[in-house]
């Protein structure tokens, strides 16, 4: 997979008709999503007279930040996921580092955020671009480079601009649907904003899936878990760890989430205490909890919950961040000298890697270093961890001041 759109439109050749997007509203189907897509990268190309190079995608999480992203992919341009809430400030130095040339916007956008951009823009109306008849795709583009633009705020407080190329995000999800073993009658719930990196495992293992994910409101699921969750069907659960700790706190009775055959956590520190908690209410259930920065493209460790540790076993009761993913390497040296340790900083490497930040080419160079012995180019994650006698990596903090897991 080298587009963000490849395996959406597998599943939607597979069977226009499935469900893609369940959730308060009526379902939208893969051919509907599909032909909102198209007839939005029709316009973006119109605007410019050819495929634009970047696309900012103004919403927050719904059908409209799918039909953006799919459109980016199918015009042959970068996505670029903004939150309608995004501090001026904040998105000046966004659009400083990006420089989209289109905006796709949802409904509600503020007009102010329009005028910082200062691009041509088009209203998402998904309800009205949802044809009743299938549309011509556009000539296949060649791959947008990069796929999609995140930022990152670091320890800094400033926005840095993490480009991910095709090859990176297709690494990530081909590792991912092995390992998680989805089938098309997977329903994920996608509790996450586009803009966060975490999203894309749910919307992208959906779709490799040709499955479908569900959108409930957020108050909803705080307040019944297990009846919303049962009324979208969902199998697959995706989330930071503290989703997972809001739900818990409503004193669920044992299996009340039995409809979960597969839990996903990543972004946070996954506690002990908390994935026995949610072992318990989903009756035993697959916990995997995965371990990535963004510039490394979503995870690239993973571990599989075992059910119970030894005490002591696991650093300041906190779940194991594990292996590394197919395609992905991994060293641990000590920060001061640089050279292997059992306890230090993890540095990673292999095929989900970035290239650089974008307009910040000093700060690029200070990430990454060479392997003295084989001259592979590692990013190095800021964060301390050590490795356990059986090759599991546990997370212990970080070396400089600033958000774990490189969000």
């Amino acid at each position: 997979m080298t587009s963000l759109h490849a395996r959406f439109f597998d599943a939607l050749a597979a069977d226009a008709a499935r469900s893609v997007v369940l959730g308060d509203g009526p379902a939208v189907t893969y051919g509907q999503l599909g032909n909102c897509a198209i007839s939005l990268a029709h316009v973006a190309r119109s605007l410019l007279g050819r495929p634009p190079k970047r696309v900012a995608v103004i919403s927050s999480r719904g059908t409209s930040a799918l039909a953006g992203l799919l459109a980016c992919s199918v015009a042959g341009a970068t996505y670029v996921p903004l939150l309608p809430t995004t501090p001026a400030r904040r998105l000046r130095q966004m659009v400083e580092l990006a420089r989209p040339e289109v905006i796709l916007h949802a409904d509600g956008t503020p007009a102010w955020m329009l005028e910082v951009i200062k691009a041509p823009a088009v209203a998402i109306d998904t309800a009205a671009a949802f044809p009743s008849t299938p549309l011509s795709p556009l000539p296949e583009p060649e791959s947008a480079s990069p796929a999609y633009i995140l930022f990152t705020s670091g320890s800094t407080g400033a926005p840095k601009a993490v480009p991910i190329e095709g090859g990176n995000i297709g690494s990530f999800v081909t590792s991912l649907t092995r390992l998680c073993q989805f089938t098309e009658s997977d329903v994920f719930l996608q509790l996450t904003e586009p803009t966060f990196d975490v999203s894309f495992i749910a919307t992208l293992g959906a779709w490799a899936a040709r499955g479908a994910l569900f959108m409930p409101a957020i108050s909803e699921l705080a307040l019944r878990p297990a009846a919303t969750l049962r009324r979208g069907g969902v199998t697959v659960w995706t989330s930071v760890p503290s989703a997972a700790e809001v739900v818990l706190r409503r004193h669920l009775a044992e299996s009340s989430l039995a409809c979960l055959r597969l839990s996903l956590f990543c972004g946070e520190r996954l506690l002990a205490a908390t994935a026995a908690g949610w072992s318990k209410v989903t009756r035993g259930a697959v916990i995997v909890n995965l371990y990535g920065p963004t510039e490394a493209t979503v995870a690239v460790l993973a571990y599989a919950y075992p059910g119970a540790c030894e005490p002591g076993a696991w650093v300041k009761d906190v779940v194991p961040i594990g292996t590394p993913l197919p395609g992905v390497t991994t060293r641990i040296v000590d920060p001061q000298t640089l050279v292997p340790a059992e306890e230090g900083e993890l540095w990673v490497g292999g095929m989900q890697n970035f290239d650089g930040y974008l307009g910040a080419a000093e700060i690029a160079r200070s990430a990454f270093a060479p392997c003295p012995e084989t001259g592979e180019r590692f990013y190095r994650t800021g964060d301390l961890v050590r490795r356990s006698r059986d090759g599991t990596i546990h997370f212990k903090g970080r070396l400089v001041r600033q958000p774990p897991f490189g969000l």
